[in-house]
């Protein structure tokens, strides 16, 4: 237990043996700096001094990203640190930084393009920008949700600022089109934002025009002809033949 190459010969094969390792090479910089190379997360077997050592702290992070959950508090608010682990795995964002790092905008942002998630993990403050919100709503949007996604969670989707703001709306509807339910009664009836969401998404025809029954209103038959013109290009011509009927096609010259 006190003897250095038994001790590393062991934590290449089980690396939570480090634990049992006498406290004298638990508190041993040199060697705890070689075992956190083999496996970041034996961080958590040695000393709160260690702990708190920057180099072998940011040697652990390099090597397992969620080391960082067992670095001391100072260095869970330390920019180098943190940078570092969300590099080699941006999930680590959702766990284990600071309060002051989790309103870093410019981490806040890597982290959730390269994760893919963790908005609820960024503070209140980002979760009001909007450019934070619209890599949150492409996040979604890769993901496929499914379309009870942005009526089940209205609130944390789209902030209340930003649903009367057409030139975000208008943004957010063509990167994810069912935010169409979550904005503005006044931008839930502007012809270029409907434009926009149901080009973004096929699916979200029937919605729209369910809503707002446009399918049997003879005085928006040339909102109608934009619109097919538009998503001619998108998949979903049996959806399209559902949604309007027939005797809505034959009042449409779509030559």
């Amino acid at each position: 237990r006190d003897n250095e190459s038994i001790v590393i010969a062991a934590v290449q094969n089980l690396p939570y043996a480090l634990r049992h390792a006498s406290w004298r090479l638990r508190n041993c910089e040199e060697l705890v700096l070689k075992v956190v190379q083999i496996n970041g997360r034996v961080l958590g077997c040695v000393s709160d001094r260690l702990r708190d050592n920057k180099k072998i702290v940011l040697a652990a992070v390099q090597q397992d990203a969620f080391a960082l959950n067992h670095a001391s508090d100072r260095l869970k608010d330390d920019d180098d640190v943190v940078w570092t682990a969300v590099q080699q795995n941006a999930e680590v964002f959702d766990h284990c930084i600071s309060a002051r790092l989790r309103d870093n905008k410019e981490l806040a942002l890597f982290a959730l393009g390269g994760y893919g998630f963790g908005f609820e993990f960024v503070s209140d403050r980002l979760k009001d920008d909007p450019d934070i919100v619209l890599a949150h709503l492409r996040n979604i949007a890769a993901t496929n949700f499914h379309t009870g996604y942005c009526d089940q969670h209205l609130e944390n989707l789209i902030p209340s600022k930003f649903r009367d703001d057409e030139v975000f709306v208008r943004q957010a509807v063509q990167i994810y089109g069912w935010v169409l339910s979550c904005v503005s009664e006044r931008l839930k009836n502007d012809r270029q934002v409907l434009l926009l969401a149901a080009a973004q998404n096929a699916y979200i025809f029937g919605r729209v025009f369910d809503q707002y029954k446009l399918k049997a209103d003879v005085k928006n038959l040339d909102f109608l002809k934009d619109f097919l013109m538009l998503c001619k290009e998108i998949p979903g011509d049996a959806c399209l033949t559902y949604i309007f009927g027939s005797s809505l096609f034959s009042k449409l010259d779509l030559q």
